[in-house]
């Protein structure tokens, strides 16, 4: 799990509401993350009304978020930043209280991907499942947004978040990767039955974004060899001014903090990359694991040595 928030000096003010942000997401995290693998029904999910019996592939997926965003007008809002190479919508959930008070766009088009504030709330995003064959990213926030609706009014936490923080929850940046996935395969390659990984046209949508040690910082060099799945995030990131963000990931149980890029000549040597605001990022990611049930051990998956449950990207 990769927490971000833009490099700028965090003022205390907005560092206590970011750690009190995470603090949550965190213990809201536990709550539904009892999901042994999909197959046993979680009792906190059952008693807010949730099935966690199987994942949603893109046409349930379309079908829930219509729904969520009928049934509940005022805290939710379906958007799509984009399309996939296959042509599937990238869809964002957005949840928050007071939405039927704001006119929007469903889809902004062209390279201004702006949406209406919310009388200042703070923007926080997760996406997920940017690798098609990880597919556990992807159900916790298909479950994650089914929760915060439901237990909106019913559970005093959920409802104190969704009233002070616009949520965007994008359960798939690799739509069609998930589709060319097969459940319970979640190798590397397609060679080692791990079809899914990459986007429709081959390409890991976690190395396709700008390298800002090694790219050109023009305009030309951003967008140079970018896939239309990263072109939409890209935009949308840009666009709006998000305070915090989770990109969840499989394989690991663990808080990622920035930077993953590192100015060495090898991209891929592990080296500490340390951001303007690192004492900040450590503390958000040690707040979140430190509330996370099992991550906070560093030890959950086979292979796992994380300190505290935590790690910069580019040493990681």
């Amino acid at each position: 799990m990769l927490f971000s928030v833009p490099t700028f000096d965090v003022v205390p003010v907005v560092a206590t509401k970011l750690l009190t942000l995470v603090c949550t997401l965190a213990v809201i995290s536990n709550d539904i993350q009892h999901v042994r693998g999909l197959q046993e029904v979680d009792p906190v999910a059952s008693a807010a009304g949730i099935d966690l019996s199987n994942y949603h592939n893109y046409t349930a997926l379309q079908s829930l978020f219509r729904q969520l965003s009928e049934d509940y007008p005022g805290l939710a809002r379906l958007h799509s930043i984009g399309k996939s190479v296959q042509g599937r919508e990238l869809y964002v959930l957005r949840i928050s209280s007071g939405l039927d008070a704001i006119k929007e766009e469903a889809n902004p088009v062209g390279d201004d991907q702006r949406y209406p504030l919310l009388d200042g709330k703070p923007m926080f995003k997760y996406v997920a499942n940017m690798h098609g064959n990880e597919a556990v990213g992807r159900a916790l926030v298909v479950f994650l947004a089914q929760y915060l609706l439901k237990q909106y009014g019913r559970e005093e936490r959920v409802t104190r978040l969704v009233n002070t923080t616009d949520l965007w929850l994008m359960p798939s940046l690799n739509p069609d990767g998930f589709e060319a996935a097969t459940e319970g395969h979640c190798y590397m390659t397609a060679a080692d039955g791990g079809s899914g990984r990459p986007n429709a046209n081959g390409r890991d949508l976690n190395r396709n974004f700008p390298d800002q040690f090694h790219d050109g910082h023009d305009r030309e060099s951003l967008l140079r060899g970018r896939e239309p799945e990263t072109l939409a995030a890209m935009k949308w990131i840009v666009s709006n001014p998000f305070v915090l963000s989770g990109n969840l990931h499989g394989g690991s149980v663990v808080a990622s903090y920035p930077f993953d890029d590192s100015a060495h000549p090898s991209r891929w040597r592990s080296v500490y990359s340390a951001a303007p605001d690192d004492e900040m990022f450590r503390a958000l990611a040690t707040t979140y694991a430190s509330n996370h049930e099992t991550m906070k051990t560093g030890h959950v998956c086979h292979g796992d040595s994380f300190a505290n449950g935590i790690t910069n990207g580019a040493k990681w």
